[in-house]
C-alpha cells in the first residue's frame, strides 16, 4: 500500500474530522501525506477544529486501521482504483475511501443494481413486499442494494440473496461493528454468496445518527433505481430518495394500506410524481430487462383459479394441491411477465389476456 493511501486511511479515522475538512487540508497541503507530516500547520484550515493529533499519533492510527483491515480480511479501495464505483464521482461529497468485505466483483460497473429500502418498524405486509421485490429483482438479474437495517432493508436483502444475484449491504458504522448486530448472520451469508458489505467509516466507528445520511448517499449512488417499501413522512428512507433524485436515479414507490403511518411516506412520493411499483416487473422493464426466457405455461392450474378470483398464496396452494413454495415461485415468474399482480392484503390477481393455446 502506498504512503499516500496509508495517510488517507489515518485521516479518515480521526474522530470528528469530516470529509470536507480532510479535503480542505489535502487541497492546501497537496496530499494526505503532507497533512500527516505536519498536522499542526494544516489544522488551522478547518472551520471546526477537532483535537489535532500529532504526526506519530496519526501514523499509529493508520497502522491500527491497517491491522484491523487485515484481521477482518477486508479490502480498501480508493478513487484511483479500477474497482471504485464511478457513480461516486457525481456525489457532491464522495467518500475518501471504501472498505469492502466480500467480492469486489459485486462492484462491477456492468451490474444492474436497485436499492430496496423502507421502514425499520415495518408491518408484515412491508416485509413481505420487500422480500417479494428483492426476490423478483434478483431473479431478473438485478443486484439488490440496501442498508441492512431491521425491517424492509433486511427483508429486501434476504429476497435478493434467495434470488441468486450478488447483494450489497452498505453500513453506517465500521465493518467490524455492523449495525444492527442481528444483521450479522445475513451479512455473512451475503459475502459467502458472492456479494459484499461496504462502509466508508473507519474500523471501530459505532453507529451514530449522523452516519446514516452519509450511508444513504452511497446506496443512492450505487443504484440505478430505488424502490421504497413503507416509509413514514419523516423516514430516513426519504433522505435516500432525495440523494437519488439529485443523481437522476429513478424512484419507485410501493403503495401500502390506507391509514397506516408506514404508508404515508410512500403515498406522498406517489403524489409527488414518483413511479408506482406493484411488481418487480415494472422496475425490470425500466432497466430494460426482458424475460423472454421465463416461459410460464398458461395451462398451469394456477391460471384456472386466478381467472375466477383474487386469492392468497396459501389458499391458492391448497386449491391446486401444490406446495406453497412452488406456488410462490410460479407466481413470481408470472409477476415478472406482467401476468399477475399482488394487491394490498396479499391477494393475487390475474391481469392481461389469458387464453388457452390452440392445440
Amino acid at each position: 500500500m502506498e504512503e499516500e493511501q496509508k495517510a488517507r486511511i489515518a485521516l479518515n479515522a480521526v474522530p470528528g474530522l469530516g470529509l470536507v475538512g480532510i479535503q480542505k487540508m489535502m487541497q492546501a497541503a497537496g496530499s494526505a501525506v503532507a497533512v500527516c507530516q505536519d498536522s499542526q500547520k494544516w489544522w488551522p484550515y478547518l472551520r471546526r477544529r477537532p483535537r489535532c493529533p500529532g504526526t506519530q499519533e496519526l501514523q499509529d492510527l493508520g497502522e491500527r486501521q491497517c491491522h484491523a483491515l487485515h484481521e477482518l480480511g477486508a479490502t480498501v479501495i480508493f478513487p484511483e482504483d479500477a474497482a471504485w464505483p464511478q457513480s461516486f464521482c457525481h456525489l457532491g461529497n464522495p467518500p475518501l475511501l471504501l472498505y469492502c468485505c466480500g467480492s469486489l466483483q459485486a462492484l462491477n460497473a456492468g451490474q444492474s443494481r436497485a436499492a430496496v429500502i423502507g421502514a425499520r418498524a415495518c408491518t408484515t405486509y412491508g416485509k413481505d413486499q420487500a422480500h417479494r421485490f428483492g426476490l423478483g429483482l434478483s431473479h431478473g438479474g438485478v443486484s439488490v442494494v440496501s442498508g441492512a437495517a431491521r425491517g424492509v432493508d433486511q427483508a429486501g436483502m434476504r429476497g435478493g440473496l434467495e434470488g441468486g444475484r450478488p447483494v450489497m449491504g452498505v453500513l453506517g458504522s465500521g465493518l467490524d461493528v455492523p449495525y444492527p448486530t442481528d444483521a450479522t448472520p445475513l451479512l455473512q451469508e451475503i459475502m459467502k454468496a458472492g456479494g459484499c458489505v461496504l462502509s466508508e467509516f473507519a474500523f471501530g466507528t459505532r453507529p451514530q445518527r449522523g452516519n446514516f445520511p452519509r450511508r444513504n448517499r452511497l446506496i443512492a449512488a450505487l443504484s440505478q433505481a430505488v424502490v421504497v417499501v413503507q416509509a413514514s413522512l419523516k423516514s430516513g428512507s426519504l433522505n435516500t430518495v432525495s440523494e437519488a433524485l439529485g443523481l437522476g436515479v429513478e424512484i419507485f414507490a410501493v403503495p401500502g394500506p390506507v391509514g397506516q403511518t408506514t404508508s404515508q411516506g410512500t403515498h406522498q412520493l406517489l403524489r409527488d410524481g414518483c413511479a408506482l411499483a406493484e411488481s418487480p416487473q415494472e422496475i425490470l422493464a425500466f432497466l430494460g430487462i426482458m424475460h423472454s426466457t421465463l416461459d410460464v405455461d398458461i395451462r398451469s392450474p394456477l391460471y384456472r383459479v386466478l381467472e375466477q378470483e383474487e386469492i392468497s398464496l396459501d389458499a391458492l396452494a391448497e386449491e391446486v394441491g401444490m406446495e406453497p413454495a412452488l406456488v410462490q415461485m410460479e407466481l413470481l415468474e408470472m409477476e415478472l411477465r406482467g401476468r399477475v399482480i399482488q394487491r394490498p392484503g396479499g391477494l393475487y390477481r390475474l391481469v392481461g389476456p389469458c387464453r388457452e393455446p390452440n392445440l
